[in-house]
């Protein structure tokens, strides 16, 4: 998306949900689960992945029961 001073094409309903929805397809994509890539959306894929592999679970009830990442249960 295109950020400069005379125009922002975050504040575009149609560009930023074609974003959003390229986003949530590569979190999937890394995450191999709808339930992760959700919460990736705002806790961010890396952090998601990291926590899925330190706790060897893709549950994300699961996940936020055992992190100890306290950013994780704000996303």
């Amino acid at each position: 998306m295109k950020l400069r001073y005379y125009m922002d094409e975050r504040n575009d309903p149609i560009i930023s949900t074609y974003a959003a929805a390229r986003l949530l397809k590569f979190n999937f994509n890394l995450l191999n689960s709808w339930p992760l890539a959700v919460t990736a959306y705002n806790f961010g894929p890396t952090g998601m992945k990291k926590e899925k592999e330190k706790l060897k679970t893709d549950n994300l009830a699961e996940i936020i029961k055992r992190s100890t990442n306290r950013r994780l249960g704000f996303a």
